[in-house]
Parts: C-alpha cells; sequence; structure tokens
C-alpha cells in the first residue's frame, strides 16, 4: 500500500487502536475521517488531532450510516481506503442467559458483523472509483480460536474472517486490495478488563503500518502470529489450552 495522499476513513476511531492509527495515517499525509458513537471521545480526538475529521456515528444504525455519507459527501470527501476497525466485546453465561442479554447479542452481532458488511457494500461504489483502493478489517485471533468467556465475539469475528477471504477473492480482479488485520492484545477501553499483560496501541500501530506497505492479505502482530501457528493443532486440545489460559469470570 502506499501510505500518503489516501483518504482514509476508520470506524471506531476515536480511541484506541482506531486514533492511534489516525495519528499515524495523518502524519504521514493523508485525509483521516473516523466515526464513533460518543461525542466525547470524538470531542477529545479532535482536540489532539486538530486535521481529524469527525463524524459520530453509531455503524450499527443505517439512518447514521446515510447521514454520515451525506456530510463526506457534502464536504467533497470520499474515502478511497476503509478500515473496518469497531468492535464490541461482552462476556455471557451461556448456561443461563440473563433477561436483556439476547439484546446485547444482537447488538453484538450487529456492529461486529453486520454493519461491518453493510459499509462495505454501500462504501464500495465511491471506493472503487477512486485511486488506490483498500479495505482494511481487523479482526482478532479469537475468530480463528474462540474464547469462551466472549462466545459471540469470537462468533462474529470467526464469521468475519470467512467474509473477508472471499471478499479478497472477488474483488482481486477489480484491484482492491482487502487486508486483513490480526493485533495482539493492545490496551483499548474494549481490552480493559481481560486483565492480560498488552501493548500500546502506539506500539501496535507502528509495527502495523511498516507491514500495511508490504502486506497484501493478513497481517499477524506479536503474540497474535503464534495463534496462525497453534491454529495447526487438532482443534479440540487447542481450544482447551487456550481458554484455561482465559477463563470464564468466576470459573
Amino acid at each position: 500500500m502506499q501510505l500518503t495522499g489516501n483518504t482514509i476513513l476508520i470506524t471506531g476511531g476515536a480511541t484506541g487502536i482506531g486514533l492511534a492509527l489516525a495519528a499515524a495515517f495523518i502524519k504521514r499525509g493523508n485525509t483521516v475521517l473516523v466515526c464513533a458513537r460518543s461525542r466525547g471521545h470524538l470531542d477529545e480526538a479532535a482536540r489532539q488531532l486538530p486535521s481529524l475529521v469527525c463524524y459520530a456515528c453509531d455503524i450499527s444504525d443505517g439512518e447514521q450510516r446515510q447521514a454520515m455519507y451525506q456530510a463526506m459527501a457534502q464536504a467533497g470527501l470520499s474515502p478511497n481506503i476503509l478500515v473496518n476497525n469497531a468492535a464490541i466485546m461482552t462476556e455471557y453465561d451461556l448456561a443461563g442467559l440473563a433477561d436483556g442479554d439476547m439484546q446485547m447479542i444482537k447488538r453484538d452481532l450487529a456492529v461486529n458483523l453486520v454493519a461491518q458488511i453493510e459499509m462495505v457494500d454501500e462504501l464500495l461504489p465511491v471506493i472503487s472509483t477512486r485511486p488506490r483502493p483498500a479495505i482494511i478489517n481487523f479482526n482478532s485471533p479469537a475468530g480463528i480460536i474462540p474464547v469462551a468467556r466472549v462466545p459471540f465475539y469470537s462468533a462474529s469475528k470467526a464469521a468475519f474472517h470467512s467474509y473477508t477471504q472471499s471478499l479478497r477473492y472477488q474483488l482481486a480482479a477489480r484491484g482492491i486490495a482487502v487486508i486483513e488485520v490480526f493485533p495482539p492484545g493492545v490496551e483499548t477501553p474494549m481490552t480493559a478488563a481481560t486483565g492480560r499483560e498488552q501493548i500500546s496501541p502506539e506500539t501496535f500501530v507502528k509495527k502495523l503500518v511498516r507491514k500495511l506497505e508490504k502486506t497484501t492479505d493478513e497481517i499477524w502482530i506479536g503474540e497474535a502470529r503464534a495463534v496462525r501457528l497453534l491454529a495447526k493443532i487438532p482443534g479440540r486440545w487447542l481450544f482447551r489450552l487456550i481458554n484455561k489460559q482465559l477463563p470464564i469470570s468466576g470459573g
């Protein structure tokens, strides 16, 4: 990828990995747009990065997405790169779902999978007309080896991995790059409660940017690379090994 002179839209871009990536892209001479649900987080992101273009948008809400696209068009902003970074990770007790859990599960699946697919479909007509078109999908090692305490995050990421592989195959003839990123444990608001040792978003993004310039399919960084290797081990044994290290809360 050429990482200068692009117009890049990052979902979930007001905090964590998204914000660190926005800063790195701006530094390299790109126009960067971010969206997030929290206006407070967006205001803080804009304070840190004055050239950042911010949109308050819950990507699981189709009307809010359309309003964002209209605002982008009115500002003359047409992204050639979409970064699907937004995600929700929630713990569930499958032995007895609590009242309201089913609505939360639907929300998680909407944000982690359905909305990402919808955004690709909605923005593809714009992205495909621009120079150097690309889609960057953030996944997780949990999409390869499920983490039992976050079952629907894991399931949505597994489906997202399958979708991304098909998307890459189908868009190759049109010259649209589709890159899938598998991060290690990174310090973000979403992962704050995991209790695991993690690297900073800035450290992760430095490694990611170097790899983006050379890679056209999958990027595995840090401990995530071990998961790619471990995935060759028989599934049942590996699932038990991983989940002994990441036990269900209270288990």
